[in-house]
């Protein structure tokens, strides 16, 4: 069984990390899209992973004073042009990344962005499109702070995409705020909640006993189907967490793990439509 393909940020190779090029990439080689969500100084959400400018748009973050995200208004988050010079991927390597974080990626990108330039995507535009994607394509909304659920889930229920979205993340203290406020509150008929925990162990199986998980994510090349059997036996699925390695993906084509989560979607999907 092959796992379903999760677009980590989007197709990196087609747009910078969140922005509407990567989503559209994503759409012609993956299941799913992951994106990160953040809130403004004016309480808007955006599609963000970093708390600031610096790495993606450093020219944009001295010019708004090296504020924080949440320094921030809309307003001048909407100002903000991230160059595509130096922020897609190129081509990928002979072996795979050894390494996964996106500031450790750097080495790996291309200049070659024409000089041209991409804003940063709203919540509500991200939902807008969403919306109009197919109906099993879905997302993993990935909350980077606390205190986003009640906002994030009323621009979900207004755009009427609360059934392709997972809600989730990999902070302990988000997590459980999230677990908290669901079991206070109704949660809506399709809506689905998952915790990037990253390893299996005592203290991690500990924890997710008594939640409420869609969804669990483990480190790639850091579990084995056990885990993931451990996991299915408590009604939670698997998904695994990058490692972008061509002998990590022949193992995953062999395992219950039920989504990976890659920077390089389109380079998987070919590598799995020429294993069958």
């Amino acid at each position: 069984m092959l796992p379903r393909i999760i677009a980590h940020r989007g197709d990196l190779t087609k747009g910078i990390e969140n922005t509407m090029e990567a989503l559209n990439g994503a759409l012609e080689c993956a299941d799913g899209v992951e994106i990160d969500i953040r809130m403004t100084s004016d309480h808007h959400l955006i599609v963000f992973h970093d708390d600031s400018l610096k790495r993606l748009a450093p020219k944009e973050y001295e010019r708004l004073g090296k504020r924080k995200i949440h320094d921030l208004t809309l307003s001048e988050i909407q100002s903000v042009q991230m160059p595509k010079d130096g922020n897609l991927l190129g081509p990928f390597p002979k072996g795979g990344y050894p390494v996964e974080t996106m500031p450790l990626l750097k080495k790996y990108r291309t200049g070659n962005g024409h000089g041209e330039t991409s804003g940063i995507v709203t919540f509500a535009q991200f939902c807008a499109w969403l919306k109009q994607t197919p109906e099993n394509f879905f997302a993993e909304v990935e909350y980077k702070e606390k205190d986003l659920v009640e906002a994030s889930l009323a621009t979900m229920k207004e755009y009427d995409v609360l059934h392709k979205c997972i809600l989730f993340s990999g902070d302990r203290a988000v997590i459980q705020q999230l677990q908290t406020w669901f079991k206070e509150h109704e949660k809506p008929d399709g809506l689905r909640l998952g915790a990037n925990i990253r390893f299996l162990n005592k203290e991690t199986m500990a924890m997710i006993q008594n939640m409420d998980l869609y969804e669990a994510g483990l480190n790639g090349g850091m579990y084995a189907n056990h885990d993931v059997l451990w996991l299915k036996e408590h009604g939670i699925v698997t998904f695994s967490n990058l490692l972008d390695v061509p002998s990590w993906w022949e193992k995953l084509a062999g395992s219950e793990t039920a989504c990976f989560k890659t920077n390089c979607a389109r380079t998987v999907h070919d590598y799995f439509e020429n294993m069958w």
